[in-house]
């Protein structure tokens, strides 16, 4: 939505103040009025960027407690934004426990893959944790799935990690390889991308020069 690319990507300070505090009257931190629904998911992920720890923590444990599933899985997103390294510790190791299930841990993290502040989150999170991870992993597959946990690395670098992580534990992952070919293949596209922009931009700038 506008909104979403507004105030996640374009940084509109204004907006985002409106959004954080309705995501801080929609946790109980606030007497103000909740967000709507349709904002919530937003609201929620600038919220874990802006609100600091006491919105982080206030969050997690609601979606701790709350018997809404939708809210849940929004909050478990936003959550996995949390740049603060004792935070990422801590959504670790609450997606890794219950109340949340296997399936709620997995779309947290897919989720998490997409964002740009947190692309790197479920990585390192399965390299940290990977006994745990695939064991949560629902379905039966989850040596199949588990690679995808990593489409948010962009370099040559990461390839080479996320190939070593996986040899190095190939007989906890049956099936894994299509996947990793995959996974890595993005990664390239990614990097390589990437390095094709910061080449046009060298070039703008000796241009302007």
């Amino acid at each position: 939505t506008v909104t979403k690319v507004l105030a996640l990507y374009g940084r509109d300070r204004a907006l985002r103040t409106r959004l954080l505090a309705g995501a801080r009257a929609s946790i109980g931190l606030s007497r103000g009025a909740p967000v709507s629904a349709d904002l919530r998911s937003v609201a929620l992920a600038v919220g874990v960027e802006d609100g600091g720890p006491a919105f982080f923590n206030a969050l997690l444990e609601k979606a701790k407690t709350s018997s809404d599933s939708q809210f849940r899985s929004e909050a478990l997103a936003a959550l996995t934004r949390v740049q603060r390294p004792e935070d990422q510790k801590a959504i670790a190791a609450a997606l890794l426990s219950e109340p949340f299930t296997g399936s709620q841990m997995r779309r947290a993290l897919l989720a998490a893959r997409a964002s740009p502040p947190s692309a790197n989150f479920p990585f390192a999170m399965l390299r940290d944790n990977f006994d745990a991870v695939l064991a949560r992993l629902p379905g039966g597959l989850a040596g199949q799935s588990a690679p995808a946990l990593a489409s948010g690395l962009c370099s040559g670098a990461d390839k080479k990690t996320l190939a070593d992580l996986f040899a190095a534990n190939a007989a906890k992952a049956p099936g894994y390889e299509r996947a990793l070919a995959q996974t890595t293949e993005r990664i390239g596209r990614c990097a390589a991308l990437r390095a094709a922009k910061a080449g046009e931009l060298a070039g703008a700038l000796t241009v302007t020069r």
